[in-house]
């Protein structure tokens, strides 16, 4: 049979479709992964923590809401002892209504701690603190800006503003810190660690969504991250005594796209050792 340019357009665009509908709706939207990571720790708890970890949603680049709804739904399989959120909320001011919607849905669940990702800055600009107030109005929600709260007498948790943007303080965030507690770090990107490894016992973040885009035998197409902390793309990490957990996170930026690195919720168990 002659392969005319017509039948190999054909083709080519019968090859094309299935993949551009994984792409673009089939592994975005349908299949939320749920990773579960015990971490042991040398220090004594009164009882296994369990944080259910969401990141990055990116309300306002989202075509339909069933990713949101199976978050939720994972968070009451999970039954947490806290909730952390780790940035990136929104990516369009008007899908503000939308996050705190979603908050206050996974703040029925647990008690929800959030700090703020480069898109909430980039976003929202001056109108970040009426979000605050917003989700602060909901039963059970903190927002983190360089500051610490305690959550049991043996656990602290301490949130700083996106490092990416470089608006961390992790000084003035440990200040209250005390040094018999358990200090978990929440912060958006990762790159966080280079000044807090061997200074909290573990950091949750998120920023860099896996890569989004992972090519066979290439690797991500782009990695929001200097150059010296981008290996730390996703997954379970281990500095200078700290233990440091980065999920691919929920939502999209740039494309609205994601190949062989669907979202992710994590379930986190610290135990002590």
């Amino acid at each position: 049979m002659k392969l005319t340019r017509r039948r190999f357009l054909a083709l080519l665009a019968g090859g094309l479709a299935p993949l551009t509908l994984d792409l673009s709706f089939i592994e975005p939207y349908l299949f939320v992964e749920t990773s579960h990571i015990s971490i042991t720790l040398p220090k004594p708890f009164t009882s296994t923590l369990r944080i259910l970890h969401v990141t990055d949603t990116h309300f306002g680049n989202s075509l339909v809401s069933f990713v949101y709804e199976a978050v939720v739904s994972r968070a009451k399989e999970a039954k947490p002892d806290l909730i952390a959120y780790t940035g990136d909320l929104v990516s369009k001011a008007e899908s503000f209504e939308d996050a705190v919607s979603f908050v206050e849905a996974l703040a029925s669940e647990a008690p929800v701690f959030v700090v703020w990702g480069n898109w909430d800055h980039w976003s929202l600009g001056g109108e970040i603190g009426e979000l605050k107030k917003h989700l602060e109005d909901i039963e059970g929600v903190k927002v983190l800006v360089n500051e610490g709260e305690a959550f049991r007498d043996d656990v602290y948790i301490v949130g700083v503003d996106d490092p990416y943007l470089w608006r961390s303080d992790l000084s003035q965030a440990l200040s209250n810190a005390p040094d018999t507690c358990v200090k978990v770090l929440l912060a958006h990107s990762p790159q966080i660690i280079g000044e807090a490894a061997g200074k909290v016992d573990v950091v949750l973040a998120g920023h860099t969504h896996g890569g989004q885009v992972v090519i066979p035998l290439v690797g991500p197409l782009f990695v929001p991250l200097p150059s010296e902390y981008r290996r730390f793309l996703a997954g379970a990490f281990f500095e200078d005594g700290t233990y440091m957990y980065v999920s691919r996170g929920i939502g999209m930026s740039l494309l609205p796209v994601r190949f062989l690195c669907p979202p992710e919720v994590a379930v986190i168990d610290l135990e002590e050792s």
